[in-house]
């Protein structure tokens, strides 16, 4: 099932060079906004070079497929599945379906000419590098976590480079580039001071009924308070909003401005997703990261425990979220020496040119 193109948004005149001239480059993302968002960014970066044509495969299924409708690329949809670790015997027929989808793909390569598939996890990356694999096509994967993921396991020792974002033992072809970021830090600097609490893309059920319950036996230290709760959970909270409105705190749905309050933020509490890390990191914000516990392989703890260990965040298992812990850290963040210690050390782990190297792998493999 194609989704087909929609009108070119260059100005008349400055169109890009005629796609006879391009070289195609497939980006395959399944999952979460942890595999788009990268490729997105990817993607606007190398259509700026104008020397590559951008095409996007997704699952029908995927919730955050609507994350592509404000960009004009080609995308085809497929009905794939991942392995389904609670029916296990639906794990046949799921096999047999995504055997006619790699005939799908491998059929939409030779029409658009492909030149590179770039796996971003998922079982759409899966299925997308084993049919290029088979059409001799090149093949890369980007890894946003710190455990690799099940699909992009399957398919490691098969690509000709594995991108990761934290370094990973037993990846013979692999090379760390980092995770390129939609948006990333200016540098600007703004004197506002609040801290910055959110639960992901699409909010967390326990980050905030702790925080919003709890607010007014947290130790703010007179800052102002931002809580992200997400479309899904914001009605659910809507009486306890009214029942906690200050002055100094303020409870959204979601925001477009994201990297205004990551401006703003000199406390930020969330979980421990690819991007969120990314970003913090980025950002070079003092954070107590909280990561889901129910995620595959457990890898938001991962994420948060690599910089954890090198001094770079505070790390606070769900389980022992509560109004001790928190304030704990909460007083041990608004000292300014702490923070101050915490920012340096980021400084050295942080990778600036994330898309510019990610991009030097691509040229290594098929040219500009």
């Amino acid at each position: 099932m194609v989704k087909k193109p929609v009108e070119s948004k260059y100005p008349v005149g400055d169109e890009p060079m005629d796609n006879n001239y391009l070289k195609t480059i497939v980006f395959a993302c399944g999952g979460t906004l942890g595999h788009i968002n990268p490729a997105l960014a990817m993607a606007e970066h190398l259509k700026l070079k104008e020397r590559y044509r951008i095409i996007f495969f997704s699952s029908l299924k995927e919730k955050y497929n609507k994350t592509y409708d404000s960009f004009n690329y080609q995308i085809y949809y497929f009905n794939c599945f991942g392995f389904n670790r609670k029916r296990i015997f639906k794990n046949l027929k799921n096999y047999f379906n995504n055997l006619r989808v790699k005939k799908e793909i491998a059929k939409i390569y030779k029409k658009e000419d492909v030149s590179l598939v770039i796996g971003m996890g998922g079982s759409i990356g899966t299925l997308a590098v084993l049919a290029a694999k088979k059409n001799n096509i090149k093949t890369m994967i980007h890894e946003q976590n710190a455990i690799i993921g099940l699909g992009n396991k399957i398919v490691a020792k098969k690509v000709d480079k594995v991108l990761l974002t934290y370094p990973l033992d037993n990846i013979k072809n692999g090379i760390v580039v980092g995770n390129p970021l939609r948006f990333a830090n200016k540098q600007q600097q703004n004197k506002e001071n609040i801290i910055l609490i959110f639960g992901g893309s699409l909010g967390a059920d326990a980050i905030n009924d702790f925080f919003i319950d709890n607010y007014k036996s947290l130790q703010w230290n007179n800052n102002k308070v931002v809580i992200i709760v997400g479309d899904k959970y914001y009605q659910k909270n809507i009486c306890k909003i009214k029942n906690n409105e200050s002055i100094n705190l303020r409870i959204i749905d979601r925001t477009e401005e994201m990297d205004n309050y990551y401006q703003k933020a000199f406390i930020v509490i969330c979980r421990g997703g690819a991007t969120t890390i990314s970003e913090v990191i980025d950002y070079q914000k003092c954070a107590i990261v909280i990561p889901s516990p129910n995620v595959s392989n457990n890898h938001q703890y991962y994420n948060a425990l690599f910089y954890h260990q090198r001094n770079c965040l505070e790390l606070l298992n769900e389980e022992d979220l509560n109004i001790t812990n928190t304030n704990l850290l909460l007083n041990k963040l608004s000292d300014y020496g702490y923070r101050r210690k915490i920012i340096e050390n980021i400084s050295k782990y942080k990778i600036n040119n994330a898309k510019e190297l990610f991009e030097l792998e691509i040229i290594k493999l098929i040219g500009e």
